[in-house]
């Protein structure tokens, strides 16, 4: 799925064949969505199967298992959130049969994840077996700083300082408690964030450089140290795509759309380590206010959408991303400070828009010439025109 979100037309009825298959044609990317779809359906036939969760077929199968430990509910509950994370995707997608795919996932009722239910890994991560996010991006086996611990600083979009027309603070501006949880706080001992705007070149403004910017890589993402665990899919995500597809009449559910941005809160909140009365006051501070509030100016898709956000950076960056393309909502637009997307504020940039899409990897250039060929024009890929199937807008 995320690959096609990416790619657009991709490897698939080919791919992983390893030698027996080293230059595996293109499939059409809605033709794969439509089949993952029924990959899913047919793996959630088998997980309702008694045989599944028999122990005596199964021997071992909680300890195998190091996601839900045996639990083939809560595997379907996952199957379920996977599907309407692809059905959010292509909502607006020409041919898609998404009143069928809905129809699908509620007729199963199961449901989808829902209050402590992240879908996430660990295998046994200890001081001595680290998680590899740990390792990436804490400290190294002999205690040195890790590869991407300095390096990748906070942009201003997400963490100010000041709100401008490109320095939203957006977590700043909302006095949001998660930006502890993502960021760092400046090395120069400042008590305050800040980022640097997308594209500033080095030298135009000193207090954006170095030691003075707050950094990405932050508790919230390692909790427990090296012995933290990794994730799949948070149960915030979950609950945020329920209200959409509740608010756009796609589904049906026993909650309002405002107690499902609310449930998606405060689970964004507790998977973070943040507590429930931090939440209830970050609620109350913006009361009114369109990033949190459902009821507020914007409407409800953008305070879904923003909260959203808020809660994946740095977690399912590629979901926010792909909201950005599959939707018109661009945060900011006709607010106070109305910013539209983060674009680099380079002298040198011309463009207006983000990529819709990613350049094929080199590597298909280099051994599968001749498929990657038949896509784009003549194989040459344009970043800002060439869309994914479910890019529309």
């Amino acid at each position: 799925q995320i690959l096609v979100d990416v790619y657009g037309n991709i490897p698939y009825s080919e791919a992983l064949q390893g030698g027996n298959n080293r230059t595996p044609k293109y499939d059409d990317a809605m033709e794969i969505y439509e089949d993952l779809f029924r990959e899913l359906d047919a793996s959630i036939a088998l997980l309702k199967d008694p045989a599944a969760i028999d122990p005596d077929l199964n021997s071992g199968i909680g300890q195998n298992d190091l996601v839900f430990h045996g639990d083939a509910e809560m595997w379907v509950k996952f199957a379920n959130t996977l599907k309407l994370r692809m059905l959010m995707h292509v909502y607006q997608a020409p041919g898609f049969d998404v009143a069928g795919e809905a129809a699908i996932i509620m007729a199963e009722g199961s449901g989808f994840l829902g209050n402590d239910e992240d879908a996430i890994l660990n295998p046994g991560y200890s001081a001595t077996k680290p998680s590899p996010f740990y390792r990436a991006y804490v400290t190294t086996e002999d205690g040195a700083a890790a590869r991407f611990a300095n390096l990748e600083k906070a942009n201003a979009y997400a963490v100010g300082p000041v709100p401008t027309h490109s320095n939203v603070g957006w977590y700043s501006w909302n006095g949001d408690p998660r930006i502890d949880k993502f960021y760092t706080l400046p090395q120069d001992g400042s008590p305050d964030h800040n980022g640097i705007p997308y594209g500033e070149i080095a030298g135009v403004n000193p207090d954006n450089e170095g030691a003075k910017l707050s950094q990405i890589a932050a508790p919230g993402l390692i909790p427990d140290g090296p012995s933290s665990r990794a994730w799949i899919m948070t149960a915030a995500e979950s609950f945020f795509l329920q209200a959409e597809a509740v608010e756009r009449g796609i589904i049906t559910s026993s909650m309002s759309v405002e107690d499902l941005v609310t449930q998606g809160v405060y689970e964004s909140f507790k998977f973070l380590g943040l507590t429930t009365a931090e939440a209830d006051a970050y609620f109350t501070a913006n009361a009114g206010y369109s990033d949190t509030d459902v009821n507020g100016p914007a409407g409800a898709i953008y305070t879904i959408l923003a909260q959203k956000w808020f809660s994946l950076n740095a977690i399912a960056p590629f979901e926010v991303w792909t909201d950005y393309r599959r939707t018109d909502i661009v945060y900011g637009v006709g607010g106070e400070f109305a910013p539209g997307p983060p674009i680099s504020v380079n002298p040198a940039n011309t463009r207006t828009s983000l990529p819709v899409r990613l350049f094929y990897p080199q590597n298909e250039y280099n051994y599968n010439a001749a498929n990657v060929a038949t896509q784009g024009n003549g194989g040459v890929i344009n970043v800002f025109t060439n869309r994914i199937f479910w890019d529309i807008n």
